[in-house]
């Protein structure tokens, strides 16, 4: 069974990084204060794709295995 993270995971993922990066161009503070989110946040998201949504996406296909008659 292929370590896989879930589309719907996937997408929100990437959506959440378009969004940082968009707020990282803001002027000011707001701007500022994302671009120290994304410093803080960025070995976090690495992890968790190398770790924890692999895991997630084969539970879910082992779930989906046994739900399935």
């Amino acid at each position: 069974m292929p370590l896989g993270i879930p589309e719907g995971m996937k997408e929100e993922h990437e959506e959440l990084h378009r969004e940082l990066a968009e707020a990282t161009k803001i002027r000011g503070k707001v701007g500022h204060a994302a671009k120290k989110v994304v410093q803080v946040l960025h070995r976090h998201f690495e992890r968790e794709n190398d770790l924890a949504l692999p895991v997630i996406g084969v539970a879910k296909e082992l779930a989906e295995a046994i739900i399935k008659p």
